[in-house]
């Protein structure tokens, strides 16, 4: 591509990833990632996920035609009842970079101090036996529940009051994107990238700083016990959602970068 000479042809390179090798913005940058973003200047542009990538980018890197244009995500109908229950929901890949054990050291603090609170941690994968174990060594056998895989994702968010995210790294995080869809508010590490680009903090959910379980456990307790607090983020979260990455919202971003 950054070869080809179609004058009439707009090329523009895209990065759906984290460009750090390390999921972080320390050390080596992901060879194909940096490759792209140091040809830049060759072609029209480059598209990433997230603001907060692109101003990354912009920092490391002597490039200034970086774009921001997320995917966009199809807008389902919310829920028609909120949920009142005390669960909250997990849904993702089991493997290290979700940080899961992080969440059940979260759903210790947090049943210690309520223990009607339920954790539904849905999916599979390579670290599910550890994370089934440590359950096991905490005695949380009756307030946290892995569920495995499920091919309902959409059902599983009726059932949770709200939905917290370990992860250490995302592209954009759509699985949080599809619960505030939902009407479900997010209590998230601030991790690169994504959670920041759509979780305005104490407005529509919680940006946790990376790693401090008590406050992640503080921020679900104040959500699970007020209903009207935890309906109202939700309420604020779909709309917000809504004007940040429905089709006609993406359409026109793209619209706009090749019309510019």
């Amino acid at each position: 591509m950054f070869n080809t000479n179609h004058k009439n042809a707009q090329k523009y390179g895209v990065i759906h990833v984290n460009h750090h090798e390390n999921f972080d913005d320390t050390g080596a940058f992901k060879k194909s990632e940096k490759y792209i973003i140091e040809n830049a200047n060759k072609i029209n542009g480059v598209i990433v996920l997230t603001e907060a990538q692109r101003l990354d980018i912009l920092n490391q890197f002597d490039v200034e035609n970086i774009f921001t244009i997320s995917n966009f995500v199809k807008i389902h109908n919310a829920p028609k009842h909120f949920q009142t229950e005390k669960i909250v929901g997990h849904i993702s890949r089991m493997v290290p970079t979700k940080r899961i054990d992080l969440l059940i050291e979260v759903a210790e603090l947090v049943v210690k101090k309520d223990n009607a609170v339920k954790f539904h941690i849905y999916g599979e994968g390579s670290v599910k036996d550890k994370i089934a174990k440590m359950i096991e060594d905490k005695n949380l056998e009756r307030n946290v529940f892995l569920k495995g895989y499920t091919t309902t994702p959409q059902k599983c968010l009726e059932d949770f009051k709200l939905v917290v995210s370990t992860s250490q790294y995302e592209g954009q995080g759509l699985s949080m994107i599809e619960a505030m869809i939902s009407k479900r508010p997010v209590v998230a590490f601030d991790i690169k990238y994504g959670p920041s680009d759509f979780i305005e903090d104490n407005k529509n959910g919680y940006l946790i700083e990376n790693h401090n379980i008590n406050d992640m456990a503080d921020k679900i307790l104040q959500l699970v016990n007020n209903d009207v607090l935890a309906a109202e983020f939700g309420s604020k979260a779909r709309e917000n959602i809504i004007e940040k990455y429905s089709t006609e919202s993406i359409l026109e971003k793209w619209l706009n970068l090749f019309n510019s």
